[in-house]
């Protein structure tokens, strides 16, 4: 009788192909250390939001991500309760909770994470209710938000334990395409995927990505309702200094000229105009693309277009003289 085949371990580079970066390896060195010490608060500091784009982790071991940017104090609060069974505290009871954006949190929030950690530090006291393991990650500066009385002196001091400093996406070359083709493969998957072409792979390194992980995010998703064909091509790889240049006011600009020049804010129709000429600057000029983004049908952007009278050709010419 043969001997029973043992099944072999995880291959980590086929499951992260960008874990073998030369630029990250003290960093996964260090990230499998604390891999072994679930009850360790880890801070990952990275130049902008992360993205987490890990498996699916079984279900004894859930992955949930609290986002603070943009979201009510009130809100982050409920979150982090622990009696609350809907909450993301009580979601991870099993897993992990990594807490994005940590610097975003309020007054009160800071507070109730000060708390969990210390409860977790209590000797002789009852198991908190906790998760298995705690992720905090920043894209700012936490010691300049302590000194402006922004961010709490004594949680930064629990979040500083074990930290992990990513580098910039232009810092690790080797993992850009990795990453390009996971975040593809995520989103094309209900069509059946898409590949990059040899001109978009070479267009995507020959970028120096100044917005990192989360411009790449954006051009993919972009190169996604752009691209009718079944691959990727370069002309559909626009980079946010191509898709915003030119043109129109800005919203923000639309706001300072009037209320500079007029005293007022502009109304609903000059945002929707400013936006909608924003959107077709955006697809250069593709129609089909705006209302996909703007969630409307072609008709309905068709008749804002000729309502405001918006010439998207123009925006296309751009394109092709680029």
């Amino acid at each position: 009788m043969k001997p029973a085949r043992t099944k072999p371990p995880l291959d980590d580079h086929r499951l992260h192909p960008y874990l073998d970066s030369a630029e990250l390896a003290p960093v996964v060195a260090l990230a499998r250390r604390a891999a072994a010490l679930p009850a360790t608060p880890v801070l990952i500091r990275a130049p902008e939001a992360l993205i987490h784009a890990g498996e699916e982790p079984p279900a004894s071991r859930p992955f949930v991500v609290l986002h603070c940017r943009g979201v009510a104090e009130a809100a982050l609060e409920r979150e982090l309760a622990t009696g609350a069974p809907s909450a993301a505290l009580a979601r991870a009871r099993t897993g992990t909770l990594y807490v994005d954006e940590v610097a975003n949190l309020g007054a009160r929030a800071q507070a109730a994470v000060v708390g969990l950690l210390e409860g977790a530090r209590r000797p002789g006291g009852a198991a908190p209710a906790r998760p298995h393991r705690l992720v905090f990650g920043t894209s700012v500066d936490l010691k300049r938000a302590v000194k402006e009385r922004a961010f709490r002196a004594d949680l930064l001091e629990r979040l500083s334990v074990l930290t992990l400093d990513l580098p910039r996406l232009r810092d690790r070359g080797e993992d850009i395409l990795p990453l390009a083709r996971r975040l593809l493969a995520a989103r094309t998957l209900a069509v059946g995927g898409k590949p990059l072409t040899a001109g978009a792979c070479a267009k995507l390194l020959s970028y120096d990505w100044p917005g990192n992980c989360a411009e790449l995010a954006t051009v993919i998703e972009r190169a996604v309702i752009l691209e009718e064909g079944e691959a990727i091509s370069d002309a559909a790889i626009i980079f946010a200094r191509e898709a915003v240049s030119g043109g129109a006011d800005s919203i923000s600009d639309l706001f300072s000229r009037l209320v500079s020049t007029q005293s007022r804010p502009p109304t609903i129709d000059e945002l929707e105009h400013a936006y909608l000429v924003w959107l077709l600057r955006f697809t250069f000029g593709n129609r089909t693309a705006a209302s996909r983004l703007l969630g409307v049908s072609y008709p309905t952007i068709m008749k804002k277009i000729r309502d405001y009278q918006i010439d998207f050709k123009a925006f296309a010419r751009v394109r092709r003289t680029a």
